[in-house]
């Protein structure tokens, strides 16, 4: 047995609790050791072993993804984000600009460099994420290793968006393209018809802190 200083250097036999006595063994070992380490303090905080987090936000114009993005930011300790928008801000903007996918380019070095600079989470939100092609495109390009990629694609009623497209001042007619395409296959689908910010948080909170 394990002898210590505390103790007159003789083993002693120490009866297991009854939960474990029908193991008909006794235990030697030195008293003084034993409470002392069963009274170790247990360590939880598992944050040195854990991944870094990055949380993507996809969906439609107008669904939602910056309002709850900046909300979660501002919620989360150690936290960065990232609006898509940020990566690609020129005039004129048109989907036909052959410079467009420039912006993807840096849409990755922005998240390689929040990712490996000690945040236990990245935000990014963006209407790109919906095309399967360009997200598998940014996130290949993210030079960060041992992260762990938790994805969500918002998503609502065409009314609801409607209303949305309305609020924010937007000309022209809603475009639903976006609001109807299949979400990315391992994406956690979340529902924002008529929820506050603070409960459709609290639904992506579930699961980014499982």
């Amino acid at each position: 047995g394990s002898l210590c200083s505390e103790c007159d250097g003789k083993e002693r036999v120490i009866r297991l609790p009854l939960s474990k006595r029908w193991q008909h063994k006794p235990w030697l070992a030195c008293p003084f050791l034993f409470f002392y380490d069963r009274m170790k303090p247990i360590n939880l905080n598992l944050r040195e072993e854990a991944y870094e987090k990055l949380i993507l936000l996809s969906g439609s114009p107008c669904v939602g993804k910056t309002t709850v993005g900046k909300y979660l930011f501002e919620h989360y300790d150690n936290s960065a984000y990232l609006d898509g928008d940020w990566c690609w801000c020129v005039n004129p903007f048109s989907v036909k600009d052959k410079r467009l996918r420039n912006g993807d380019k840096s849409m990755s070095f922005v998240l390689s460099n929040y990712l490996t600079s000690g945040f236990d989470y990245v935000f990014f939100a963006s209407v790109v994420l919906t095309d399967n092609k360009i997200r598998e495109n940014i996130l290949k390009d993210i030079t960060a290793t041992d992260y762990e990629v938790i994805g969500f694609t918002l998503t609502c009623s065409e009314e609801t968006l409607i209303k949305r497209h309305s609020k924010r001042g937007d000309q022209g007619n809603t475009n639903f393209h976006w609001l109807h395409l299949p979400p990315y296959p391992t994406d956690i689908v979340i529902n924002t018809d008529n929820k506050p910010v603070q409960r459709i948080a609290q639904e992506l909170n579930r699961h980014i802190k499982r």
